[in-house]
């Protein structure tokens, strides 16, 4: 998983330009560089100050890149993962119902793409969790201090965000934000035994503020989290018995549905919601609805919410709410790019979720571990919130980095003149040898 280029190793300043990525991408003091937004307008593309605080993160990450691993842009064409997720804005554009909406967030999302790729080309898997961390940290920091001494920012002034919001605009943001923190945390936890105790009083922390939140989605989140990683080790543990351990997670898992789905009023009132999930399975289907006057195509990547063309307006109408986003990644997509945007982001996380599976199935350490864990809260985050497809995010910054990641770990376990189907089968054979042979030690990191 650590694959770098032998150029130098990142200076202080190179790492503080990277914490700033992580950090800039997590939408921070919204309130105070976006302003007031009018809510009818259409086609909003962003506060001056916002784009041009980007701009410079795009071109400090290309300048990084020319100057310490210029051959990652020739590689880039190998990863087809990251090339479809990175033409279906642009092709969106024959379609799109604000074409130039389109084409800024396509630019968007190629620079969130450069950013991704020179942070998987300069920086370990360690580095990658304590640079995030040190970038939730000053967030967290940041948030309490707006609590404390900007309450009119940093809280909410109404029901529906009642809770922290710290610098962001919506208690969810904080939730999430802190989420990723959170599993950062438990991970390097995990896999650091000299600062374990460091680290889990940065994920107490994590885990009090998306509390402080209200935000249910994220603490659900934190809270399975650890089940996962478990369920995770058990399965996939060598063992004389593998079927066993596997119908063992499947079983609990299971029981854990069962329980969900026969007493959901109970489980969303525990933590303090409805069924309807606070107004989401209205939404979810009054979108539903918009998806069919375009289900083939949608109405161009990122343009529905933005346009006076689409049924944006009726729905704001009928929920008695402006908003801005669906509350579910897949039917974001869906509103974007149509079905054959559906089905192509859900291939290529199928594909990241096998080649991440893989590398665990190989060693059971924190370079195979994160990339599952980060992919375990983002598909988990996309079922109540949106960020599938959704340019300077912090999510998208880190699925495109682990994307990278995986990639040129493949790579390289191809030696030169061996064709893909040999490397394949020699793979199956080594594998099957291992979990034939090695005991439990060899399956933990050192």
């Amino acid at each position: 998983m650590d694959i770098r280029s032998k150029a130098a190793p990142p200076a202080t300043g190179e790492k503080v330009f990277a914490v700033l990525c992580f950090f800039y991408s997590t939408a921070p003091f919204f309130p105070l560089l976006q302003g007031d937004r009018d809510p009818g307008t259409a086609g909003w593309v962003g506060n001056f100050t916002t784009n041009l605080i980007w701009i410079m993160i795009y071109l400090g990450s290309s300048w990084f890149l020319l100057r310490h691993c210029p051959e990652s842009f020739a590689e880039l064409k190998k990863n087809w993962v990251l090339l479809i997720i990175l033409i279906l804005g642009p092709v969106s554009l024959l379609w799109s119902v604000e074409p130039i909406l389109t084409l800024l967030r396509s630019g968007a999302m190629f620079g969130t793409a450069l950013v991704a790729i020179y942070i998987s080309r300069r920086y370990k898997s360690r580095e990658i969790l304590t640079l995030c961390s040190w970038a939730i940290g000053i967030a967290a920091v940041c948030s309490v201090f707006f609590v404390l001494f900007l309450p009119h920012y940093g809280l909410g002034a109404d029901q529906l965000e009642e809770g922290w919001l710290g610098i962001y605009g919506q208690k969810n943001n904080l939730g999430a934000v802190m989420a990723v923190g959170f599993m950062v945390s438990i991970v390097l936890y995990k896999f650091t035994p000299s600062r374990r105790f460091k680290y889990l009083l940065f994920a107490g922390c994590m885990l009090g503020l998306v509390y402080l939140s209200n935000s249910a989605s994220s603490l659900m989140i934190c809270l399975t989290l650890p089940f996962f990683l478990w369920a995770i080790r058990l399965g996939l543990k060598p063992s004389k018995h593998p079927l066993r351990r596997r119908l063992s997670v499947a079983t609990c898992v299971a029981v854990l549905a069962f329980i969900i789905a026969s007493d959901f009023e109970a489980v969303t009132a525990a933590v303090g919601r409805d069924e309807g999930l606070s107004g989401r399975t209205a939404l979810w289907l009054l979108a539903f609805e918009a998806i069919q006057e375009r289900p083939l195509l949608g109405y161009g990547y990122e343009a529905f919410w933005q346009s006076d063309k689409t049924p944006a307006a009726s729905i704001w109408a009928n929920f008695g709410q402006n908003l801005f986003y669906s509350h579910s990644g897949l039917l974001e997509v869906w509103l974007g790019t149509g079905i054959v945007g559906v089905f192509a982001v859900l291939a290529c996380f199928v594909a990241v979720c096998r080649r991440s599976l893989n590398a665990v199935r190989k060693r059971f350490c924190l370079e195979t571990v994160w990339p599952l864990a980060f992919l375990f809260y983002l598909l988990a985050s996309n079922l109540t919130e949106a960020s599938f497809m959704k340019g300077n995010t912090l999510p998208w910054v880190l699925f495109l980095t682990v994307v990278q990641m995986l990639r040129q770990t493949q790579s390289t376990d191809l030696e030169p003149g061996t064709t893909q189907s040999t490397a394949e089968s020699v793979q199956a054979r080594t594998t099957r040898m291992i979990h034939r042979h090695r005991d439990d030690r060899d399956w933990k990191c050192p």
